[in-house]
């Protein structure tokens, strides 16, 4: 999981987040806590560790829906 968060790091600086490795590396054990089962704290604990700035938010939103729902996989391959 470690490598998909990193990934998903990436995409949110490609579309203008800024996401450091400090907040990557918080994300990562902010998943570890909260576990994975449940796809709302995911968010959650993803959005909060990532997201600094009030107008990011949106397309936090997006592109988290986006990644986690296995479209970034098909459109990589």
């Amino acid at each position: 999981m470690d490598e998909k968060l990193i990934e998903f790091a990436a995409l949110l600086r490609e579309n203008g987040i800024r996401v450091s490795l400090a907040e990557t590396l918080d994300a990562v054990e902010a998943c570890r806590r909260v576990g994975l089962s449940d796809r709302g704290a995911v968010h959650a604990a993803l959005r909060c560790t990532m997201v600094k700035r009030v107008g990011d938010g949106e397309t936090f939103d997006r592109l988290f829906t986006f990644f986690f729902s296995g479209l970034g996989e098909l459109i990589k391959e």
